[in-house]
C-alpha cells in the first residue's frame, strides 16, 4: 500500500478517494478535471515537451485509477498526484534526457477576453520563464516547480523528494537567485 504525506486527509479527497477505490468514473473525472492542468504545466515544465508531459499525465491517472483501492492518502490528493507526477517525469528524464525544445503555451485558461497583444506578451513571457527553468539543475527545477505549479508546501516537497524541509528550501531558494539573474533586467529593481 502506497502512503503519501502525514496530515489527515480532507474531507473531499476522502471521499472522492473512497468513490475512486468503489470504480466511479465520476470521481476520476473529478479528480482528473480539477488536477489536469497544474500536473501538466508541472511534466512540461520538468520534461520541456509537451508530448512527454502529456504521457507522465495519462501514466499518473491510469495508475491512480488501477490502485486507487491500495493508495493510502494522509494529506490531500493534489500533493499525492504532484509527487506521482514529479516521480513519473524524473523516471523519463533517467531514460531519456530532456532535449531543448520549443517552448509552447500550455496556458489555455487565458480570459477569451485578452486581445492578441496581451496573449503574444503572455506568450513571450511564459516562454522566457520556460527557457529560465530549462536552464536549472534538475533538483532545483524540481522543487521550484513543485512550489509554483504544484502549490506544495516546503514540507509536503521535501516528503516528496525525500529531502529534509531545509535542503528544500536552499534548493527553492538558489533557484529563484538563478532565475532572477536570467529574467530581471540587470540594474532592474525587484
Amino acid at each position: 500500500m502506497e502512503k503519501i504525506a502525514t496530515a489527515s486527509v480532507n474531507g473531499h479527497d476522502a471521499r472522492l478517494m473512497a468513490a475512486l477505490s468503489r470504480g466511479s468514473t465520476m470521481a476520476l473525472t473529478e479528480v482528473y478535471r480539477t488536477y489536469k492542468d497544474d500536473l501538466l504545466t508541472c511534466a512540461y515544465h520538468l520534461l520541456g515537451d509537451r508530448g512527454r508531459a502529456e504521457d507522465v499525465l495519462q501514466d499518473v491517472f491510469v495508475t491512480l485509477a488501477k490502485k486507487a483501492g491500495s493508495v493510502r492518502i494522509n494529506s490531500h490528493l493534489r500533493g499525492y498526484l504532484v509527487t506521482s507526477c514529479l516521480n513519473r517525469a524524473r523516471d523519463l528524464m533517467r531514460r531519456k534526457p530532456r532535449e531543448p525544445v520549443p517552448v509552447e503555451s500550455l496556458d489555455d485558461r487565458r480570459s477569451a477576453l485578452a486581445g492578441p497583444d496581451a496573449i503574444a506578451m503572455a506568450n513571450d513571457e511564459a516562454a522566457r520563464v520556460s527557457a529560465a527553468l530549462a536552464t536549472l539543475p534538475r533538483e532545483q527545477r524540481e522543487v521550484v516547480v513543485s512550489k509554483i505549479y504544484g502549490q506544495l508546501t516546503f514540507k509536503e516537497i521535501a516528503e516528496s523528494l525525500s529531502l529534509s524541509i531545509n535542503t528544500a528550501m536552499s534548493r527553492h531558494r538558489y533557484a529563484l537567485d538563478a532565475l532572477r539573474k536570467r529574467l530581471v533586467p540587470e540594474g532592474a529593481t525587484t
